[in-house]
């Protein structure tokens, strides 16, 4: 069941399944009129039928493609890209016209896959034009360290309420200093090749978006800074994303080789696995990995103006 969060602002819509952010409105444009504007990418097929997963817990593939494969003590476990958190039915915990809070424990389907006990909280709160994203991941088992990435994967439409077109929004980073960009494998594979390379911004804090940015998939950056802005001088609306502390690497992506219709701006706390290498999740990096009892706090705000 979806959960509607709203305000004088925005209206917005989470999926108990996945905690999935699914739509956000603005209140002028809930009648659908001339200029009506949905932030995010409603998953058309023809490109990509998601639009706002969580990833957990890993951030990326594994070797052996969408349906990769780690080791842990020595046992062979297979799991798909991004993990399994997208396709699991949270349960809601407490919901108010502003906010709401979801929980996933581990369970036997997540346990064959991923043989650690954990809890996931999802606290999602609506306040003005703010929406923050407040995740705790917690180590329910009683002997080893839970090692885990976690990712948002948020896809926007662009543009944004119709006009202008796709190559005349840019992305303006905040605090970029001299941004590297990681370095993938070519497609299908898509792992980390242990290189980066410059990626110098437009005037130091600009990309200017263009569909042929994505004809090798995703773009990843680290040292891209605090913040990042969907923005074009030609509309009024933007969207301004910040991650909290934690995240490593930040990716903007939209399906390659194709004239999608919307950007996904993706802070990551993880990498897909090393080139080459088989993974095990005893050493896997980065990782973060809570004791027995333990928790991690992450945290994300978006801005729709």
């Amino acid at each position: 069941m979806n959960a509607i969060l709203e305000n004088e602002r925005l209206r917005v819509t989470i999926a108990d399944r996945g905690v999935e952010l699914v739509s956000v409105v603005r209140k002028p444009d809930l009648d659908g009129g001339e200029g009506a504007c949905e932030y995010i990418w409603q998953g058309d097929p023809q490109y990509w039928a998601e639009r706002a997963p969580l990833l957990f817990p890993i951030c990326g593939r594994l070797p052996g493609g969408r349906d990769g494969h780690y080791y842990w003590r020595g046992r062979r476990h297979e799991m798909t890209i991004h993990g399994f958190l997208r396709s699991k039915t949270f349960a809601v915990e407490s919901r108010d016209a502003t906010g709401v809070l979801m929980a996933l424990e581990d369970d036997a389907e997540t346990f064959a896959q991923y043989p650690f006990k954990f809890r996931i909280e999802v606290r999602v709160t609506l306040d003005g034009d703010n929406l923050d994203w407040n995740v705790r991941v917690r180590n329910r088992g009683a002997e080893d360290a839970l090692p885990f990435a976690f990712g948002f994967h948020p896809g926007f439409n662009v543009p944004l309420g119709g006009s202008p077109a796709f190559n005349e929004w840019e992305l303006r980073f905040e605090g970029a200093t001299a941004p590297e960009r990681i370095v993938f494998s070519p497609a299908p594979s898509c792992l980390d090749t242990g290189t980066t390379i410059k990626f110098p911004l437009d005037g130091g804090d600009t990309l200017h978006l263009a569909h042929s940015l994505f004809e090798n998939d995703a773009i990843f950056l680290r040292g891209w800074g605090s913040a990042v802005t969907l923005r074009s001088d030609g509309s009024p609306r933007s969207v301004r994303v910040i991650p909290g502390e934690g995240f490593s690497s930040l990716g903007l992506w939209h399906a390659p080789h194709s004239d999608a219709p919307y950007v996904c701006v993706e802070p990551w706390t993880g990498l897909p696995s090393r080139e080459g290498a088989e993974e095990d999740f005893a050493t896997k990096e980065p990782f973060f990995r809570p004791g027995p009892g333990e928790e991690v706090s992450l945290g994300l705000r978006m801005q729709f103006s």
